[in-house]
């Protein structure tokens, strides 16, 4: 019996080893900076402007393949004199309910359950008046965060014209430098700042006049 040597247990070198790579797995398992918490909200932010670009859909099927901000123009209204609560009112009948304008990561904006009492306070995302079904790969909606380059702060509320040669960034205010954008389509895209003026010049079109809340 004393000459067979039973191993039992690990070695020093073997349980460093172990350590390591549970350190290794631990690491690549949990993101920094993405907590389940944020993915949550990013999701449900996505589906919120998933839904915003469904309704807008079905809106213009029901108005001769006018997307809803075509409405102003069509009418002739004075642009200077809406917000982007008057905007999303336009198409209220197709959206289900006006808490579906807030994105959860969005301290600022605060839902309101009616569309009567809907204000540019109850609001997350810009919106497109000259959105056109034959464009369809241009920005429909997004999240409101974004900056141009010549400025650390985000687009203010109202009127702003989108064009390909201009350069912009989102702030760290909702989704990690990241955001989302509703397509005429309907698709939804998320895009880092890169991306975003990398599509931008793209697929864009040469002006898109967006409303800021």
């Amino acid at each position: 019996m004393n000459k067979i040597s039973l191993r039992s247990g690990f070695s020093l070198v073997e349980l460093f080893a172990l350590i390591a790579v549970l350190l290794l797995v631990a690491y690549f398992a949990v993101p920094s900076g993405d907590t389940g918490k944020t993915k949550s909200a990013r999701l449900q932010c996505f589906n919120n402007l998933k839904s915003v670009g469904l309704a807008a859909r079905i809106y213009a099927t029901d108005n001769n393949g006018l997307m809803p901000g075509a409405y102003f123009l069509s009418n002739k209204i004075d642009l200077a004199t809406i917000d982007t609560a008057s905007c999303f009112r336009i198409f209220s009948n197709q959206l289900s309910t006006p808490k579906i304008l807030v994105c959860p990561s969005d301290s600022r904006a605060q839902a309101t359950a009616s569309f009567t009492n809907l204000t540019t306070k109850n609001i997350s995302y810009f919106l497109s008046l000259t959105a056109h079904e034959t464009s369809p790969q241009s920005f429909l909606a997004g999240d409101r965060n974004i900056q141009t380059s010549n400025s650390q702060a985000t687009i203010p509320p109202g009127l702003f014209p989108l064009t390909t040669n201009l350069q912009l960034s989102w702030s760290k205010e909702l989704h990690h430098e990241q955001g989302n954008i509703a397509m005429v389509d309907g698709s939804v895209q998320e895009f880092s700042s890169a991306r975003l003026n990398r599509y931008l010049r793209e697929h864009a079109v040469s002006t898109n006049l967006l409303i800021f809340p």
